[in-house]
């Protein structure tokens, strides 16, 4: 049975930080969720997750209409980390991107 670490569970805006202690170095996976909004018709917007400041993985949608909130593709990517703390940022991954305390942001390491 895998061990399931909640990174975030939370609603917004972003960015959001957290820091936890990975108890495993061996292969695990990141599932990352959650919705954003644009005031710019047409555009890819979407969340990118930062492990210890550096870019790992996004979850993204391209969105028509302007200010309607929608959710993000579900992303689910294979990492492996090395025991101990680590910081673990969400943030925008566009300049289209918009969030606020109407949107909601899951991420969870299975390992």
């Amino acid at each position: 049975m895998a061990n399931v670490l909640t990174i975030f569970d939370q609603v917004g805006p972003l960015p959001l930080n957290a820091t936890l202690d990975v108890r495993s170095d061996g292969p695990a996976l990141l599932m990352i969720s959650g919705s954003v909004w644009t005031e710019t018709q047409n555009s890819n917007i979407g969340i990118t997750l930062l492990i210890d400041g550096k870019a790992v993985a996004g979850a993204g949608i391209f969105c028509n209409p302007t200010t309607q909130h929608v959710a993000v593709v579900t992303a689910y990517v294979p990492v492996q980390l090395t025991f101990g703390s680590h910081t673990f940022t969400l943030q925008a991954s566009s300049t289209s991107t918009v969030s606020d305390f109407n949107d909601t942001y899951n991420v969870c390491l299975l390992y």
